[in-house]
């Protein structure tokens, strides 16, 4: 267990103690105050996880490089068919990336080129 969750239940722990020793011995004034304290222990759990990576400490994005294999995969899903909007509307991709990954695949010779009725140009994976 993290350091994080630990000290939240110890906050939790300490104003449930709090609040019986209040409740049971002297009165109003502690059971309030270890209501509190165990209020800012749950608090503490309930926060997110503060085990992300540095650079979104800082506010900024942490970066995501999709791979090659996840567009495969997904390319499977499809039937081994995709077009340049189902890849960008799948992943974070917008329509340019998209279409540039899907190029790659096709310069590569990873891929055979279709164009629908409409004008659709569908890249279709050519197994190995």
């Amino acid at each position: 267990m993290d350091k994080e969750k630990q000290s939240g239940y110890a906050l939790i722990g300490l104003g449930g103690a709090a609040m019986f020793l209040g409740i049971t011995f002297t009165g109003l004034v502690p059971v309030i105050g270890g209501a509190v304290v165990a209020f800012l222990g749950v608090r503490k759990l309930m926060r997110p996880s503060r085990s992300l990576p540095a650079a979104n400490q800082r506010g900024q994005i942490p970066s995501f490089e999709m791979d090659d294999s996840m567009i495969l995969r997904l390319a499977k899903r499809k039937g081994g068919k995709l077009t340049v909007a189902e890849l960008a509307r799948q992943t974070s991709l917008t329509n340019e990336q998209a279409k540039a990954r899907l190029e790659q695949f096709h310069l590569k010779g990873k891929t055979e080129l279709h164009v629908t009725d409409d004008g659709i140009i569908v890249y279709e994976f050519i197994e190995e």
